[in-house]
C-alpha cells in the first residue's frame, strides 16, 4: 500500500449545501404548484395554459431530483496523491468517475487558472477542480518529477 501525502475533496462544503438547500426549494415549489394544479383541475382545464403549470411543476420536481444527484456526486469527489500514484473521484452531472494513475502512466499535467488540473496519459485525461488546486498541482508536479528520475 502506497503512502498518503495529500487528500482533497474537491468540492468545497458550502457549495454542497447550497445545491441541496436550492434542490430542496425547487423540490418543495414544485409539489406546491403540482397540488395546486391538481386542486384546481377543473377551473384549469379551461384555461389553455393549464396543462402548462403541470408541465412546469413536474420540471421543477425532476429538476430537483437532478440537482439532488449533482450534489451527491459532487460531495463524494476528490483527489488523492500517493507515493507511486494519484488518484481521485471526479464528478460530471450526475455521474461519477473514478481513476487511479501510476506516475509511470503520467505524459503531462497541467493547471489552469480556474482552479483546475488536468492529469494526461496515452488513452484518458482527468480533470479535477479543487480550492487547493495550486497545492496539489505542486505535490503531484514534485512526485512526477522524482518517480521520472527513479526510473532513468
Amino acid at each position: 500500500m502506497d503512502k498518503l501525502i495529500y487528500k482533497e475533496k474537491t468540492a468545497r462544503k458550502e457549495k454542497v449545501i447550497m445545491m441541496y438547500a436550492l434542490s430542496s426549494l425547487m423540490l418543495f415549489l414544485g409539489i406546491v404548484i403540482f397540488a395546486f394544479a391538481v386542486s384546481n383541475y377543473s377551473a384549469l382545464s379551461d384555461y389553455s395554459g393549464g396543462m402548462l403549470i403541470f408541465l412546469f411543476a413536474i420540471f421543477l420536481i425532476l429538476d430537483a431530483g437532478f440537482n439532488f444527484m449533482s450534489a451527491f456526486n459532487m460531495n463524494k469527489a476528490y483527489v488523492a496523491v500517493y507515493e507511486n500514484h494519484v488518484e481521485g473521484m471526479v464528478y460530471y452531472m450526475i455521474f461519477t468517475k473514478g481513476f487511479s494513475v501510476e506516475y509511470s502512466q503520467i505524459t503531462e499535467i497541467q493547471r489552469d487558472m480556474k482552479k483546475s488540473i488536468t492529469i494526461s496519459t496515452i488513452s484518458n485525461k482527468y480533470t479535477v477542480a479543487c480550492s487547493g488546486a495550486e497545492k496539489v498541482y505542486n505535490i503531484l508536479m514534485e512526485q512526477w518529477k522524482s518517480q521520472n528520475k527513479m526510473q532513468r
